[in-house]
């Protein structure tokens, strides 16, 4: 995998990331309200979508629940395809 300088992120993870703001945006949840849904913060999930170098790594399990709660195979997320 080919990163950047001073890239934090890989295309898969950017990709993934930009899919579930996309997603969430399309269902209708607001930051707040998705947060509550999938059971963490606010500042969590803002980190979660940010694709710049200050945001975190996704982690499977809120992956699982953000597929579940958005009704969506995880794939779509990781592989574009559901």
């Amino acid at each position: 995998m080919d990163i950047g300088h001073g890239d934090k992120f890989g295309p898969a993870t950017i990709a993934a990331k930009t899919r579930i703001k996309a997603e969430r945006i399309v269902q209708g949840y607001d930051m707040n309200h998705f947060a509550a849904v999938i059971g963490i913060s606010r500042k969590k999930l803002e980190d979660i979508e940010a694709t710049r170098n200050y945001g975190c790594f996704l982690d499977l399990e809120v992956m699982n629940d953000i597929a579940f709660a958005l009704n969506e195979d995880i794939n779509f997320f990781v592989g574009g395809q559901g």
